[in-house]
């Protein structure tokens, strides 16, 4: 009976290991796998209780151990992963609930996720995918229904890992916090330590390119406080660069010319942040239609320097310019910008260097050299 109605709902193959029950009304399955949407080492589901004067079905407990699953994100014209969307998914659901005589209002108490995995795989940018798993995915979520209702907060804990290929250390995500989906008010904190920057490099390449800067290693981390209310939501984020390496050279082969820019421009950038690369930055979207992209940081670094370069007490200065993309910046006096970031510039060239010093002393024209002409030629 279990296989049929999976079946029913999912409309695919369904294959069951073992069905066993436990004191007082726990069902317990074991090898649980729904093929093209997921597998489950083990589901343990808790006592059910049917409400009818408030008309609830609740279940009391759901945990999941070891499940596996995936979201892929194919190019346009090419279908999607899974046979059916997700609305027709919870119509069948709907279907299941009539047959089994069930209120249509499902109350989970708690639902856990333990040692689960999801890869998220995107096929859009490039010949080869980019595929992004999350280890140890944990998962708890406490008071969750469907439909939602107005006066009930589900309450959520997310914890994972990421492994990566080009950094030894594991990226960690957590996110933490209640939502209320009925309302569409929400408070929520999410945190991404040890971003591989290099291997999301296709997201940004379009802006940015680490080729010709030789970089070997880009470490982020990510944070955000997001607030929601009437399903405006307003997420204020912190973006960090805690680690960047190049690539080693090869004898006596002299330092790439986009290395010299990067190794200048970061330099300025801790200058302008007590010695780090940080971006803070908020911005807004819909919780019933989320959206959020590389464009979003992309742009929030423009507007951030647009912005300060504006403020004419704080003076502004050209820093320089990467191949299609000019980046700008601002500090507020001569002594913020140290004397080792000034003298680091010499190896881009003498002029380059001079544009730097005359920026600061807020002269309004700058005679650029020919290294700085070549580099603008890069566009």
């Amino acid at each position: 009976m279990l296989t049929s109605k999976l079946h029913s709902v999912f409309q695919s193959e369904v294959i069951v290991g073992r069905v066993t029950t436990s004191f007082p009304l726990n069902l317990i399955v074991k090898d649980l796998e729904v093929k093209s949407w997921f597998k489950v080492k083990k589901v343990f589901a808790g006592m059910g209780i049917i409400d009818i004067l408030e008309g609830n079905f609740i279940l009391s407990d759901l945990r999941l151990e070891g499940i596996e699953f995936e979201l892929e994100k194919k190019k346009r014209g090419e279908g999607t992963q899974t046979p059916l969307n997700l609305e027709t998914v919870a119509a069948n659901v709907a279907k299941v609930q009539e047959d089994f005589f069930l209120p249509q209002h499902i109350i989970l108490k708690r639902l856990i996720i333990s040692n689960g995995t999801f890869t998220y795989i995107d096929h859009t940018k490039g010949e080869i995918p980019i595929k992004i798993p999350i280890k140890d995915l944990n998962v708890k979520c406490d008071n969750f229904q469907w439909p939602f209702r107005a006066s009930e907060v589900t309450e959520l804990q997310i914890s994972g890992k990421v492994p990566w290929e080009n950094i030894k250390e594991q990226g960690r995500i957590s996110l933490e916090g209640w939502i209320n989906f009925y309302k569409k008010d929400m408070n929520v904190k999410v945190k991404i330590k040890d971003i591989d920057g290099v291997y999301i490099y296709p997201y940004y390449s379009s802006w940015i390119d680490i080729d010709k800067a030789r970089v070997e290693k880009a470490r982020l981390d990510f944070s955000s406080d997001i607030t929601g209310l009437n399903n405006e939501v307003n997420a204020s984020c912190h973006l960090e660069m805690t680690q960047l390496t190049f690539k080693p050279k090869e004898g006596e082969v002299p330092q790439a010319r986009m290395e010299k820019i990067t190794n200048v421009v970061v330099g300025i950038l801790k200058a302008l942040n007590q010695g780090r690369v940080v971006l803070d930055f908020n911005f807004k979207t819909k919780m019933d239609n989320p959206e959020f992209g590389l464009g979003i940081i992309q742009q929030a670094f423009k507007d951030k320097l647009d912005q300060v370069r504006k403020e004419r007490d704080s003076g502004a200065i050209q820093i320089i310019k990467f191949p299609g993309k000019i980046i700008e910046g601002t500090i507020t006096s001569a002594v913020d910008l140290t004397r080792s970031v000034i003298n680091g510039t010499v190896n881009v060239g003498k002029e380059f260097r001079k544009a730097v010093e005359v920026s600061f002393t807020r002269e309004a024209n700058v005679t650029s050299s020919n290294d700085v002409k070549e580099v603008n030629q890069t566009k």
